[in-house]
C-alpha cells in the first residue's frame, strides 16, 4: 500500500450540452487552472469511465510520463484522481480484492484524506488568487493539519 500515494491531482467535472456543444467533461490540474481540457462525452462508457478518460487525456496532453494512480473521491458532478510517474503507479483503487478488511478501511481513509487535502489546496489558491490571505491562511492550516494524520508511507 506504500506506493498509492498520488504526486499531482487532476479535477474532473460534467459540463451539461448547451446550444453549441454536446456534453462534456472538463479536466484540469489541481493548483493550475491553465490546464485543462475537455472531452466529449462518450455514450458507450459509463460516468466514472468517462471522467477518467477526461483525466487521461489532460495527463497525455501535459504530461505524457504520468498515469492515474487512484480516484480519491467523486466531487459533486465530477472527480479527483491521483497521478504518479507511470514507472511508480500505484495501485489503482479498483484493484483491491486481495486486501483485508482492515487494510481496506485504512485505504479508504487514506484516500478521504487525500482527497480533502486536494479540496484545501484548491480552497486555499483561490483565497490568495481574490486577496482572501487571511481564509487562504487558514486553509494552509488545515492541510497541514490533515497531511500530518496521513500514514508516513503516504506523505510526499
Amino acid at each position: 500500500m506504500s506506493n498509492i500515494m498520488p504526486t499531482c491531482f487532476v479535477r474532473t467535472r460534467y459540463l451539461p450540452a448547451t446550444d453549441f456543444h454536446g456534453s462534456r467533461i472538463l479536466a484540469t490540474m489541481v493548483g493550475d487552472r491553465k490546464t485543462r481540457v475537455t472531452v466529449p462525452w462518450h455514450t458507450g462508457l459509463g460516468l466514472q469511465e468517462n471522467h477518467e478518460r477526461a483525466a487521461s487525456a489532460l495527463l497525455e496532453r501535459s504530461n505524457p510520463d504520468w498515469a492515474l494512480s487512484s480516484v480519491c473521491s467523486e466531487d459533486g458532478g465530477g472527480y479527483v484522481f491521483g497521478c504518479r510517474l507511470s514507472n511508480v503507479a500505484g495501485m489503482p483503487c479498483t484493484n483491491l480484492e486481495g486486501l483485508s478488511e482492515t487494510d481496506l478501511e485504512r485505504h479508504a481513509e487514506s484516500c478521504e484524506r487525500i482527497s480533502r487535502i486536494a479540496r484545501l489546496i484548491l480552497s486555499a489558491r483561490k483565497c490568495r488568487f481574490y486577496g482572501d490571505i487571511r481564509e487562504a491562511v487558514r486553509a494552509e492550516k488545515l492541510i497541514d493539519a490533515e497531511y500530518e494524520k496521513l500514514p508516513a508511507s503516504l506523505r510526499w
